[in-house]
């Protein structure tokens, strides 16, 4: 038995599988769901998760830990800005491009469209995005589609042709036509764009990351439920026995009437929720006692902790950006051990995948043709900008440092022109003081002497120029 099973029970495809191309000659089949996959068990001990096709979402769902790590992974993709930009790097002003994904249907903005793009992709490493025109292709030319929609992966089969994929240069040449589940009409490759990344054995869609995973998710679903029945079904919490016989005749039993007096007055008084389940009574003179477990020995919390840090290395999301438990080293919690996972997860998981599927987006829409193309980052978050502050900051002491000992320089100079310090001096103390080169030293100094020198006559000839104008000046009047 599964910790999550298949409410639909044996999958059919699965069965088709096993008559391979006789199934497929005799009725007609035509590698229709040909992605199905089922779970297998290590040994008889092991109870893994099931991980068929149809029950993906499922898993999702109902185990907590991958339903966080999915969650949080979708909001953080979903806050992507995007761009429409020429061949040159501008961006393009009123792009219908950039309005489409705006708004790219009835239902969702583009922080939806991205967030379910990321949650179908996330459980089944296959996303179907159905490019929704209103008109047949004939009458379509060059526009954009009317509205985007990711479809649920779960629900949508794909009908392959009899050619193997790694001969055909068309999509139309592997792939027939899509079918979803309860709607008979078919979507075709023209209509579908189809994002598949990870390990594949087909070439037409990726395994899913949550086969790989079923050892963690159903050690967090074992300990999860273990935990729970020992919270709420791990009987009694004491008991009411005979205490020890003191005489030849051994203790008289409590008559009924009493027992029952003392039981609903002790339930009344002390039970939780007035239930026949938190103490019991027996016949005879009694003693209280209690039941004990101690959890830690399970070390069940450690084991949760293994698990998630397994799952959240798998969808490329840093650990730290989660809540800590009491099984984590003390000082994870600080707002720049957060904000630097963040930048983590950013930059090596939302930026990559951001990055190919605007890609594909941008081939799809003729973008590429034109030299054009969407692009899109997260740098307007606030975790993102502390990497600007802090090259800021560092500009400001750099500039700062070279403000200070140009400073220093021109202290040098007045010092030597006053007779206080000798060239050899001050060359010696940039040496020492700075770590300069000696060669170097001398050359600054020499330098800047001249500058000074030059200065020095330059301001000379101007004075001398003026009190002649003011010689000259007298002499007129």
């Amino acid at each position: 038995m599964s910790l999550i099973s298949s409410q639909f029970g044996v999958d059919s495809e699965s069965v088709w599988n096993l008559f391979s191309g006789i199934g497929r000659a005799v009725l007609g089949r035509n590698g229709k769901y040909n992605f199905n996959r089922s779970y297998s068990q290590y040994n008889s001990q092991t109870i893994l998760i099931d991980t068929t096709w149809s029950q993906l979402m499922l898993v999702a769902q109902n185990v907590p830990h991958l339903n966080t790590i999915l969650s949080e992974g979708a909001k953080m993709f979903s806050q992507a800005e995007i761009k429409h930009v020429d061949k040159d790097g501008n961006e393009i002003e009123n792009s219908d491009v950039i309005k489409l994904l705006r708004k790219p249907n009835v239902l969702q903005s583009q922080a939806g469209w991205l967030y379910d793009f990321y949650i179908m992709n996330g459980i089944y490493n296959t996303a179907f995005e159905y490019k929704n025109y209103g008109r047949k292709k004939e009458y379509r030319g060059a526009d954009l589609p009317s509205a985007l929609w990711w479809l649920p992966s779960g629900n949508v089969k794909i009908n392959r042709t009899d050619k193997l994929p790694y001969r055909q240069v068309s999509i139309e040449g592997i792939i027939e036509s899509y079918q979803m589940s309860l709607d008979p009409e078919p979507f075709y490759p023209d209509e579908i764009l189809l994002f598949t990344e990870g390990i594949s054995n087909n070439g037409v869609i990726a395994l899913t990351r949550i086969e790989a995973m079923q050892v963690p998710l159903s050690n967090i679903m074992a300990a999860l439920k273990s935990k729970n029945i020992i919270l709420t079904e791990r009987g009694l919490i004491g008991f009411i026995s005979p205490s020890p016989s003191k005489d030849d005749y051994g203790a008289q039993p409590m008559k009924d009437p009493e027992r029952k007096r003392i039981e609903e007055q002790y339930q009344k008084n002390y039970s939780l929720d007035n239930e026949r389940g938190h103490v019991t009574f027996a016949s005879q003179p009694i003693q209280w006692n209690p039941m004990t477990f101690d959890m830690g020995q399970l070390k069940l919390p450690e084991g949760l902790e293994d698990d998630f840090a397994l799952l959240c290395g798998a969808w490329g999301i840093h650990r730290n950006i989660f809540p800590v438990s009491h099984t984590m080293s003390a000082g994870m919690t600080t707002g720049n051990e957060i904000d630097a996972s963040l930048r983590w997860t950013y930059q090596n998981t939302m930026q990559p995948l951001l990055n190919k599927l605007l890609e594909k987006q941008s081939e799809d829409f003729g973008l590429t043709a034109r030299g054009e193309k969407l692009i899109g980052d997260y740098q307007w978050l606030a975790c993102m900008k502390n990497d600007e502050l802090k090259e800021a900051q560092a500009e400001v002491a750099e500039v700062t440092a070279q403000g200070t000992f140009s400073q220093t320089i021109i202290n040098m100079n007045s010092a030597i022109k006053a007779g206080n310090m000798t060239i050899e001096g001050a060359i010696q103390i940039l040496v020492m003081e700075n770590e300069m080169d000696e060669a170097d030293a001398t050359v600054l100094i020499l330098n800047e002497q001249q500058v000074s020198d030059a200065k020095l006559e330059q301001q000379k000839a101007d004075q001398l120029k003026a009190d002649q104008m003011q010689n000259n000046l007298k002499k007129v009047a």
